[in-house]
């Protein structure tokens, strides 16, 4: 079902798209980029306009942080909005470089006087949208989903095919890219991601049961009188 925070009950589900370095796009509510910690690793959407614990309307908001990190150089922007690597001049993404995205963390903030704890839960990336690749069609690269690698050499965006917590792209050599896509004229991988489809999902947090507290106050005591023996 995702990455958790909390444990939910009721939920709601958002669809999130075109995710770049500047703006996105969600099913429900507007979206808010924030990339002055590229640089450092983070990217950040806060979601506001949304209904989320019954008092007031549209008047919640959510804040989700993606880790983009690099094999080599750190993330940086490219073309204005795509994502692409500091360790070369254009900022873009070449034969010896990779970014991996994945998601960090993710909070609620509550408007009108709501109260009561919300989860905010990651359910994964959808789709990845590639660009700036070579219109001839022999530059290329690589990308890695779940543990399996396959090789690309357009800007058509990828369905992955289901929700998934991170994924990868690197840069490929010529001869790579040769190999790969039994070619004799390839070049080496220069592109960016220009932006990422993913899913979220928000729901309320029981309160912890009597019982479960009694249960972790008397492992507690246990614990503690096995260590006085």
């Amino acid at each position: 079902m995702g990455l958790w925070i909390g444990s939910l009950s009721a939920a709601t589900t958002l669809t999130v798209t075109n995710a770049s370095g500047t703006g996105a796009t969600s099913s429900v509510g507007s979206v808010v980029a924030d990339n002055g910690s590229l640089a450092s690793g983070q990217m950040s959407y806060t979601i506001s306009g949304l209904t989320l614990d019954g008092t007031g309307s549209a008047d919640d908001s959510i804040m989700l942080t993606f880790s983009i990190s690099a094999a080599i150089g750190s993330p940086a922007l490219s073309f204005t909005s795509e994502f692409g690597d500091s360790g070369n001049s254009s900022n873009q993404i070449n034969s010896t470089e990779s970014l991996t995205f994945s998601f960090a963390s993710g909070s609620v903030t509550l408007g009108g006087g709501g109260s009561g704890g919300l989860g905010v839960g990651f359910d994964g990336f959808s789709t990845v949208d590639p660009n700036q690749i070579s219109t001839t069609g022999n530059e290329g690269f690589q990308l890695t989903v779940n543990g399996n690698t396959t090789a690309h050499n357009s800007t058509a965006p990828i369905d992955l095919g289901g929700l998934y917590s991170s994924f990868t792209v690197a840069g490929i050599t010529a001869a790579q890219f040769n190999t790969l896509f039994s070619s004799s004229s390839g070049l080496d991988s220069l592109f960016t991601v220009a932006d990422y489809d993913f899913q979220v999902t928000v729901g309320s947090v029981p309160e912890p049961s009597r019982t479960m507290l009694a249960t972790v106050a008397l492992g507690t005591v246990l614990l503690h009188r096995r260590r006085k023996i």
